[in-house]
């Protein structure tokens, strides 16, 4: 029958096949206990429940019950419980309790123990004297027997000369035996090495091989060798990749690559330029003592407060720029609706210009009544003061010019042998029909006398009457010629000032879209919430569109073609061509 140690043994080895085989943590915790607690008392148990309880691995993290455990396994002389005691002192700043543990595990061969009492040796830790020579010694023990820790160690002090003399070919014998077993730091200082050409001096340096090997640490989480991957990836103008592997060193605390990404986001390298994210790192690196990031920040310093004053006023720019899109796109608009009514009322005119069924050549008014054959009513286009008609052609002929019966009689007599004679009549208006002076009451004088003439009978009353018709009428021809030169000039020039602002607007636009990635460059958010960017703008005005005074042309209102040339515009058909 086994005995208690046996039992123990048989326990803690079912324990050790749950945890690192099946990885079964809480199977193996509670075979681990039951071989560490008496009768079986077996101090390995001991040592793995200290690790359970010290990595939170089948039960709660508890570092004072992972040292009770450690504690009871090195009592019964447990090499790898005496190690982890040393370790736990040394954590806690007792290097002397450290030493003590660690000497007494290496005098036991204990590969780990003898690797930690070199590092004391090396660094010279608390009141441990520092001594390279002693500490290559325990190194080259432990790495005699295949441990990967004390392997890269003592590789670093053949690099460095450190108690052994200077030799590169050692160093690299070292670090290969440690790669060779996956150890990170030893795969980032033999990437080193290569990348250094001190592999093999003849070929010199392999720039491909020492990425590989930086790669393989990388993948560990190794902080070094992140930083040394993304400076041969800038070697290699691959900024972006730079990037990622500097802001995973810079994560891990690694100076060094806090320094390189600031550089990065300072210079707009694989990043977009951010002088503020730049600052930032470099006073982390700076904290953590790294002296160029200390002299990058003292100069950062200033171009980001001049950046920042920039940023401001690009955002009072792009304010200023919105205000006058938006204010152009609704002179826009209105151009275009002046235009388009403009185009109407030359449509209009031409069209009433043409002959029609009642053979008036401005045809009847909309909704008038139907005029008799004697007192013919007729309609024209507005000026151009307002979209009502303020100047009617012939709407006040009066009663009385309907005159005798035997006028009313020669006037049917010249109707029938001249129809066009009767639209020259029709025609007869009073004045400029842009005065603002005229009366009804002078129109209807003036078509009295007219109708008076056509009534008197005789050969000379039809002769005085046609000449008064044809007098008339050539008026009539001139006044709608001149207005219809007017309305034309009007149309064209707010067609180019249409055309015009629409170019402005397009330009503006553009120009914002420029303002914005000149904004987003310096890591400004222009999406960000407007409400708290609200500026006091100053309204911006368009004083020439094309070459034409536009407040001339407010001033002139909506007055005639003279107006417009008092005002300072150009004459019909000086018109540049629509670019």
């Amino acid at each position: 029958m086994p005995g208690p140690h046996d039992r123990g043994a048989q326990l803690c080895a079912m324990g050790d096949k749950e945890f690192f085989v099946s990885q079964s943590y809480g199977e193996a915790f509670v075979l681990y206990l039951e071989a560490a607690e008496p009768p079986n008392s077996h101090p390995v148990a001991m040592h793995r429940l200290g690790v359970c309880f010290r990595d939170g691995k089948g039960c709660g993290k508890s570092t004072k019950d992972a040292q009770r455990w450690f504690g009871r396994g090195a009592a019964m002389g447990d090499a790898d419980a005496i190690n982890a005691v040393g370790a736990a002192a040394e954590a806690a700043g007792d290097f002397q309790a450290a030493l003590a543990n660690y000497q007494r595990a290496a005098d036991m061969s204990h590969r780990e123990a003898q690797c930690n009492l070199g590092h004391l040796y090396e660094k010279g830790l608390g009141t441990v004297a520092q001594d390279a020579v002693i500490a290559s010694r325990w190194y080259r023990a432990a790495a005699d027997a295949g441990f990967a820790k004390a392997q890269n160690n003592l590789g670093s002090l053949y690099y460095g000369g450190e108690g052994v003399g200077v030799d590169h070919g050692a160093a690299a014998f070292w670090y290969e035996k440690a790669a060779a077993q996956g150890n990170a730091s030893a795969l980032n200082n033999l990437g080193i090495m290569y990348e250094d050409g001190l592999v093999d001096q003849r070929a010199g340096p392999d720039l491909v091989k020492a990425k590989e090997l930086y790669a393989r640490a990388a993948s560990q989480g190794h902080d070094h060798a992140l930083n040394n991957l993304g400076f041969v990836c800038m070697m290699s103008e691959q900024h972006e990749e730079a990037a990622r592997h500097f802001r995973s060193a810079s994560d891990k605390g690694n100076a060094d690559a806090a320094h390189n990404l600031a550089s990065l986001y300072e210079n707009g390298l694989g990043v977009r330029r951010d002088l503020r994210e730049a600052a930032g790192l470099y006073k982390i690196a700076a904290d953590a003592g790294q002296e160029k990031a200390i002299e990058a920040a003292g100069r950062i310093e200033p171009l980001l407060a001049a950046e920042e004053s920039l940023v401001v006023d690009l955002r009072s720019t792009i304010k200023a720029k919105t205000e006058e899109t938006e204010r152009l796109a609704k002179e826009l608009g209105m151009a275009k609706a002046e235009s388009a009514r403009l185009k109407g009322t030359i449509a209009e005119l031409r069209v009433g210009g043409g002959s029609s069924g009642s053979g008036s050549p401005l045809g009847p008014r909309a909704g008038g009544k139907p005029t008799s054959s004697l007192r013919p009513q007729f309609d024209r286009s507005s000026s151009l003061r307002s979209n009502q008609s303020g100047y009617s052609g012939l709407s006040g002929v009066s009663a009385a010019t309907s005159g005798s019966g035997g006028g009313e009689s020669g006037g049917r007599k010249l109707r029938a042998e001249n129809p066009g004679e009767l639209r020259q009549l029709a025609s007869v208006r009073s004045g400029n029909s842009l005065s603002a002076g005229n009366s009804t009451g002078n129109k209807g004088g003036k078509l009295a006398s007219v109708f008076k003439a056509l009534g008197g009978g005789g050969s000379k009353g039809s002769a005085l009457g046609s000449k008064e018709q044809l007098k008339a009428h050539n008026a009539e021809v001139k006044e709608l010629k001149r207005e219809l030169d007017d309305v034309s000039f009007r149309a064209e020039l707010h067609e180019e000032m249409s055309t015009t602002l629409t170019e402005v607007l397009r330009t503006t636009y553009a120009r914002n879209i420029q303002l914005e990635d000149l904004l987003r460059s310096h890591g400004v958010d222009v999406d960000a919430d407007e409400a708290a960017n609200k500026l006091e703008l100053t309204a911006i005005t368009l004083d020439r569109v094309a070459g034409w005074d536009v407040s001339s042309l407010e001033n002139a209102g909506g007055g005639s073609t003279e107006d417009l040339r008092r005002a300072g515009v150009r004459e019909p058909g000086s018109l540049p061509a629509p670019g």
